[in-house]
């Protein structure tokens, strides 16, 4: 089943935002685009996932980077956030993998979504 876009839409991209968010946060971002979105919308996210790092369903961490020592994520598992996420919009494409992201000799679990509204 292909994407089906219109003319006229609009596009969010999400790109390694997410885990930057606390859960609260997160919600309240998750609420208040639904409620602005138009109809023909699609959000384009991704973010890491917590596969290989926790077996929970959703930890809040803090990686070592270039940034500094306290560099936040929040990680979710792929089943705890389509059920977040369910709850407002619906999951087009899901898919969570290696590969994604590779990035100077890492290559974390990276979660790709497209939502519709």
């Amino acid at each position: 089943d292909a994407l089906k876009i219109s003319e006229s839409f609009d596009v969010y991209y999400l790109r390694f935002f997410l885990h930057t968010l606390p859960e609260n946060q997160l919600d309240a971002l998750l609420a208040n685009l639904s409620k602005v979105m138009p109809e023909d919308s699609y959000i384009f996210l991704e973010t890491r996932s917590s596969k290989a790092i926790t077996d929970n369903e959703k930890s809040e961490t803090n990686f070592r980077s270039e940034i500094g020592e306290e560099h936040f994520r929040m990680l979710y598992s792929i089943n705890y956030l389509s059920t977040k996420i369910g709850n407002y919009f619906n999951i087009y494409y899901s898919t969570e993998d290696k590969g994604h992201a590779p990035f100077r000799g890492e290559d974390p679990y990276i979660i790709r979504m497209i939502l519709t509204k």
